[in-house]
């Protein structure tokens, strides 16, 4: 099956590729497909396709197979068939699999993909439904509050230092000093880590294996990255960034519900989630299986229940601020500290810090010395970003 491109620019483009087009990319601080879709808008096509899809699509490059619709994806040497251009386009793929993984709990489309169910979607990655693709049990985009993109390995986060007062409109008298609060950087820099996994193709794979195949590994691997990311922002906030007064605050489960007994409460959780003061609201946790079969398992009791049942003729309560009714998202992590609960405000939270042109050396060596190993590596660090949109809640004391 091969897809006819009429656009001019694609073709033209197509000629120029090489790594220094994807040095180019990374040099301006984007991914080689956003590179592309910048020098070949998909504005004025009508194929469905976005730049990086049409550049597969002119070498005929069938990266997913379709058995009722009679194609299959081609051998992963299809890509070495093209040349510098070919191996080029084999990175990017690759790199698409590997940063879908990260994103696929989001439901917008980037410029990495294309509307699903597109009749040109054979020439990219899976059409099926974004949940039934392969994505880590715990999304690490369900934890970040904003990500900052930077060109080096050094970060200073900043930090918001006010009261609560400082926050309120109140009002000011005529000669009065207007209240406010103070943006610093914190003292030392945040760590950045670098996250990798290689991956060696033999020559017998190179040869026979199908490009969808490969992909499933790709993004297998990426998986065990998001997975160590989440270890690393749990510890970020349990311990802190590395500046004062980033730890999260520790509330014992004795403060909250006398009778516990080590045991939470209904009492103990709904106190719990009532430490998270307007405009803070608890909406996810990380704990161990067992504390998370405890919450599942907590007791009602006929009294919660009669008034539950009874609210519809004396009338209930509804909070304003969705302390109570507002759902927490869990996860469950061995990572997780025993006998806690880690639980946040994730629109306020932690900042996620990600250097520009991190994987741009390993691209290099493997397009040009044709090794049949890749390195995927990723260089991040976690900041907190409001001391007071996390708090950990201690089952021992």
């Amino acid at each position: 099956m091969t897809l006819q491109i009429k656009g001019t620019r694609a073709q033209e483009l197509s000629e120029q590729l090489g790594f220094r087009s994807m040095e180019a990319a990374y040099n301006e601080g984007v991914n080689f497909s956003r590179w592309l879709e910048e020098q070949d808008p998909s504005e004025g096509y009508n194929d469905g396709l976005d730049a990086f899809e049409r550049q597969l699509a002119l070498r005929g490059i069938t990266t997913q197979s379709d058995p009722e619709r009679g194609f299959y994806a081609d051998e992963f040497r299809a890509f070495e068939d093209h040349g510098e251009a070919g191996r080029v386009l084999q990175i990017e793929y690759l790199a698409r699999q590997y940063r879908k993984v990260a994103h696929n709990a989001r439901s917008v489309l980037s410029s990495d993909t294309s509307t699903v169910g597109s009749m040109m979607r054979p020439y990219v990655d899976a059409a099926q439904a974004r949940m039934d693709q392969i994505a880590p049990a715990i999304p690490l985009n369900e934890l970040i509050a904003f990500r900052t993109a930077i060109d080096s390995n050094v970060y200073r986060a900043l930090y918001l230092h006010d009261d609560e007062q400082e926050y309120r409109m109140v009002r000011v008298g005529e000669t009065a000093e207007i209240p406010g609060a103070t943006l610093t950087q914190g003292e030392r820099p945040v760590d950045l880590y670098k996250y990798g996994r290689r991956l060696d193709i033999s020559y017998e794979a190179m040869r026979r294996v199908p490009i969808d195949t490969v992909a499933f590994y790709v993004a297998r691997m990426a998986v065990q990255a998001e997975v160590d990311k989440v270890s690393t922002v749990l510890n970020v906030i349990t311990n802190g960034d590395g500046n004062p007064n980033t730890a999260a605050e520790v509330i014992n489960l004795s403060d909250l519900d006398s009778a516990a007994g080590g045991k939470l409460t209904l009492q103990a959780w709904l106190a719990f989630k009532l430490k998270f003061r307007n405009p803070y609201q608890l909406t996810h946790e990380l704990v161990r299986e067992d504390i998370a079969l405890q919450q599942l398992l907590l007791d009602t009791g006929n009294g919660n229940t009669r008034l539950a049942e009874l609210s519809g003729t004396f009338g209930g309560f509804v909070p304003m601020n969705d302390q109570f009714a507002g759902n927490v998202r869990f996860g469950v992590l061995d990572e997780a500290p025993e006998d806690k609960i880690v639980a946040l405000d994730s629109r306020f939270a932690i900042e996620q810090i990600t250097e520009i042109g991190g994987t741009i050396n390993e691209s290099k060596r493997w397009i040009e010395k044709q090794v049949d190993t890749l390195v995927f590596t990723e260089v991040e660090g976690y900041a907190v970003v409001d001391d007071k949109a996390a708090k950990v809640l201690d089952l021992t004391k």
